[in-house]
């Protein structure tokens, strides 16, 4: 079996929470966007028109255009980086000598991608990661799992209901059902965002701990 080095997490997860907080921004801002398309359309009379003229909403509809593509890159760059936080949580799990982890590094990020396997795996590393890190230092906190349950329940509801909301803005404008479940997949996309950003630095702070306290074992910022 390979022999995996502690890798310390702290930058990876900075810039892994740069890009989330870039995320729920764009979320934020969308909602906003789609609360006024709402008014805008329920409300299309003379006043509405005097009050946003037509090279207003047209440039407003390219700021939101500009938003869409920030969050669509962000949220592929955000894969990147988690998929590399996992990587290197997982070997640190393995550089401790934690018996039983289920994955290996190779493994854990291969199953975040899979089809199907994606469903569940993610959730089950993310969780054995947050027990095992915080089990280790006898810390209680490793029985408080609930978070990444909620985490894990709105990262998965995001797709349908973006889906869902596109779908009904399409066929009919004036509907509400279309701008309320796009709201509602804004407040989902940042409640996943947020709720990760605690989970990923609560993990990483327990690892660097550990670290600390153990044994001197060979430390490189460097993945192997």
């Amino acid at each position: 079996m390979k022999d995996y080095k502690y890798n310390k997490l702290q930058s990876l997860t900075r810039y892994l929470h740069y890009i989330l907080y870039l995320l729920t921004l764009c979320s934020c801002f969308r909602i906003l966007f789609l609360a006024f398309t709402y008014f805008l359309a329920t409300n299309n009379n003379a006043f509405n028109k005097n009050l946003f003229p037509k090279e207003f909403l047209e440039n407003l509809g390219h700021i939101y255009l500009i938003i869409c593509y920030i969050e669509i890159i962000s949220f592929i760059i955000c894969a990147i980086l988690s998929l590399k936080w996992i990587y290197r949580s997982i070997a640190n799990l393995h550089s401790f000598n934690i018996p039983n982890v289920h994955y290996q590094p190779y493994q854990a990020a291969w199953c975040c991608i899979l089809p199907i396997i994606s469903l569940i795996a993610p959730y089950q590393i993310i969780s054995e990661l947050w027990f095992k890190s915080f089990a280790v230092l006898d810390d209680k906190t490793c029985y408080k799992r609930n978070i990444i349950s909620v985490w894990w329940i709105c990262f998965l509801f995001n797709t349908p209901t973006y889906g869902m909301s596109y779908t009904w803005i399409q066929k009919d404008p004036f509907s509400p059902s279309g701008y309320i479940t796009g709201i509602i997949n804004c407040l989902l996309v940042t409640i996943a965002a947020l709720l990760f950003i605690k989970i990923t630095c609560a993990i990483s702070q327990a690892q660097q701990t550990y670290a600390t306290m153990r044994p001197a074992p060979g430390e490189t910022t460097e993945t192997p």
